[in-house]
């Protein structure tokens, strides 16, 4: 069986320098400050600064409008909230990302990196999100982790480790290729460029939800890191 956890059940207990994860982290709690009550997810940031320093340089707010699956006035919110911790400027016909914004980005997908579950795990909420670390997992967070991919919005959760080529789920120890080859194989192919150290996945009964399910959970995971 996989050690999958769905919503109500129990689960049993590299990268960039130091520096860098602290930058990222003195970011978020600048962020923190001032939140207030706005709608923005950590998982928008992560997709606002991906979108627009690898996909594209310069970003509309109708583009990333449907990115961020907000409301126009939550972008609108979501934008300003960006150029007040100087992350992004705005210019004519949208905003680009700041010296600063820029650093951040390069950390953060230094950190994670995410991806579609393509195959290998039939539930009935079948959408599947991946997102890989590479930071050291802490073994007395994997309760918290499979909870907050639940509290997220994801209906069912998958911690795998990685180890000396091998996905390896946490409790057991045993390997994913013993009893999804398919799916391992899959995995693998997509951290075979990255230095991850675990990966989380979420399911959920749609692809928007899986992935912001995903990536909040990484990200809140980063932020409790323990430098």
């Amino acid at each position: 069986m996989y050690s999958m956890w769905g919503k109500g059940e129990k689960q049993g207990a590299g990268g960039e320098s130091l520096l860098d994860v602290e930058t990222w982290l003195n970011f978020l709690r600048r962020f923190e400050e001032i939140r207030g009550r706005s709608s923005i997810r950590y998982s928008h940031i992560y997709i606002f600064l991906k979108t627009a320093y690898i996909d594209r340089r310069l970003v509309s707010r109708y583009y990333l409008m449907d990115k961020l699956g907000l409301s126009e006035a939550s972008t609108r919110t979501f934008l300003k909230k960006m150029v007040e911790l100087k992350v992004a400027k705005p210019v004519k016909g949208g905003h680009h990302l700041s010296r600063y914004g820029v650093r951040l980005a390069k950390i953060i997908t230094s950190l994670i990196k995410e991806f579609v579950v393509r195959n290998g795990i039939e539930i009935d909420n079948g959408y599947g999100w991946g997102t890989a670390l590479s930071i050291k997992f802490h073994e007395d967070m994997l309760i918290r982790l499979r909870d907050d991919v639940i509290r997220f919005g994801g209906n069912a959760a998958l911690i795998l480790l990685y180890s000396k080529g091998e996905l390896i789920f946490p409790e057991s120890r045993e390997k994913l290729s013993s009893y999804n080859p398919e799916l391992n194989k899959s995995l693998l192919m997509e951290i075979d460029d990255f230095p991850a150290k675990f990966i989380i996945i979420s399911f959920a009964s749609n692809q928007y939800d899986a992935r912001l399910s995903s990536l909040d959970t990484a990200i809140k995971y980063i932020y409790s890191f323990p430098i």
